[in-house]
């Protein structure tokens, strides 16, 4: 596992500090929140991991650990944590209420144990979906991964001082606290262009209000519950507004294993033929391994078909960036008026090409505008887009009179 900060720490510190929660001093005899036996993080990286969880244990007046052991079987763990915890004098009042991540770097598992003699804070089914939401980042940074767990816990030790803890479906909304773009240590992607690629995505979900995700992980499979990447979607409750609307893109060191799922308004805003361009643009780039610049062109596809779509013309079809203006035309070929596509049928297809030819948004061929002149007045016009549409629609016939292409 690469050793290396990652800056959303630093960041999520910097929330804490806005929300409410000042840092509390440590006393320089006080027992560290984070332990990290096996060196994984640097000593920044760490002090500000154990300042976070320090100051949250204070603050909530409830212990946040993090254990990164060292040689620990699975089938030790629980009798490690429980001298760790108890034999060390961790935890609150008569108690000793607290919770331990252990989150064991060389087994490549972990697992959430909640602590003391009176613990109403995590019921079984609140500790199954934390460990769902933090499973991700095990194979990618730990360091966000008990950053992560520290931010929810605070969540459920709130909710539980008010009588009705987080239980069966009454559970935190996991996309409050989950970046938006999830990268794994093995990618080369550095830590700046990591912090400047998240918020260029949250700044796209407040602009265009619109959730767009690219989570890397090297297998997706093997690190989560989701079978499907619409399960993890719908799970950590990701989207904006009523219909949750939003895309996620997941890829990984095979590019055949790129996926992209879409919900609410990104149904409409990426078909299956636009989602279908987005994949085939991203593929030779995933090949090659150049996953900033695969992430990058992504998002510009992201902003790009949201506009497109936003006009009221979304991609569809042959009508993709670099084609707005498709034509399959063949020398010699005979086509019906309305067919300004060429591809033998008269369909919405070619009327939205002709409303936008009328809107001077695409130029036409001089065979394409033969073939969209329907009424014959010498001009492309809305009225040649409304009568294209009802042939499409069948509520007119097909005009007899055909165009040959020279």
């Amino acid at each position: 596992m690469k050793k290396t900060i990652n800056k959303s720490v630093a960041f999520i510190l910097c929330l804490l500090m806005l929300i409410g929660f000042t840092p509390v001093a440590s006393a320089e005899d006080e027992l560290p929140n984070v332990i990290d036996q096996v060196q994984l993080f640097n000593d920044e990286a760490w002090m500000a991991l154990d300042e976070l969880l320090y100051t949250l244990s204070a603050q909530l007046g409830y212990e946040i650990i993090a254990v990164v052991p060292y040689m620990v079987s699975p089938a030790e763990e629980k009798s490690f944590v429980d001298t760790l915890y108890y034999q060390n004098g961790y935890g609150f009042d008569e108690n000793r209420n607290g919770v331990v991540l252990v989150a064991n770097d060389n087994e490549m598992t972990f697992k959430v144990y909640p602590m003391g003699y009176n613990n109403q804070v995590f019921t079984a089914s609140g500790i199954q979906f934390l460990e769902y939401v933090i499973a991700p980042f095990l194979d990618t940074s730990i360091a966000d991964m008990i950053a992560l767990f520290a931010m929810l816990t605070a969540d459920y030790v709130l909710q539980a001082k008010t009588g009705t803890p987080y239980k069966d479906d009454f559970l935190p909304n996991a996309a409050d606290y989950f970046d938006r773009l999830i990268i794994g240590w093995n990618s080369g992607v550095s830590d700046d262009d990591i912090l400047r690629l998240k918020h260029a995505l949250l700044e796209m979900q407040e602009r265009d209000q619109f959730d767009a995700m690219a989570i890397y992980f090297p297998s997706f499979a093997s690190i989560t519950l989701a079978k499907t990447l619409e399960e993890f979607y719908k799970t950590y409750g990701f989207g904006v507004g009523e219909s949750k609307d939003g895309i996620i893109l997941y890829y990984s060191e095979w590019p055949e294993e790129t996926e992209l799922y879409v919900h609410g308004y990104g149904k409409i805003a990426f078909t299956e033929s636009g989602q279908a361009y987005i994949l085939k643009t991203l593929l030779p780039i995933l090949k090659n391994r150049e996953y900033l610049r695969a992430t990058e062109t992504y998002m510009a596809l992201c902003r790009q078909f949201l506009a497109q779509a936003r006009s009221g013309d979304p991609y569809d079809g042959d009508f993709m960036p670099g084609n707005e203006n498709p034509s399959h035309f063949k020398s010699g070929a005979a086509y019906s008026l309305g067919d300004v596509n060429g591809d033998g049928k008269v369909n919405s297809s070619d009327a939205r090409q002709v409303l936008r030819c009328a809107a001077k948004l695409v130029d036409f061929s001089e065979t394409q505008r033969r073939l969209a002149d329907i009424n014959g007045d010498g001009k492309v016009n809305s009225i040649d887009a409304r009568k294209v549409l009802r042939i499409a629609a069948r509520l007119e016939p097909l005009p007899d009179e055909k165009i040959t292409v020279a």
